[in-house]
């Protein structure tokens, strides 16, 4: 069974891949900027425009969960980092000679 690990990995090349094709279809539509309407091939600005649209589905998802999970990612963070505080708290103060003890 994948790991946790394994699968932000493979998302996250995924998403880095796919974003790359979004990125390059705006440089492909940036070609036809400030041309004469008459100068331009209006239907390859579209069918370029529809592959932004689906583009930009294809990772909508994972920018949705990254967006909405986050405040769940920095309580964790949060808690986990206040519980190691509190362990070196309760380690240090066992550490700490006890009185008439020393």
């Amino acid at each position: 069974m994948e790991t946790l690990k394994e699968m932000i990995e493979n998302i996250d090349k995924a998403l880095n891949e796919k974003h790359a094709v979004y990125v390059d279809l705006h440089k492909k539509l940036d070609e036809h900027r400030g041309k004469e309407l008459s100068e331009t091939d209006m239907d390859k600005v579209q069918s370029i425009l529809q592959e932004i649209q689906d583009a930009f589905a294809d990772i909508y998802n994972v920018l949705h969960f990254v967006m909405f999970r986050n405040q769940f990612a920095q309580n964790a963070t949060r808690e986990y980092n206040e519980f190691i505080e509190h362990l070196k708290e309760n380690l240090h103060a066992e550490e700490q000679p006890k009185e008439g003890q020393a």
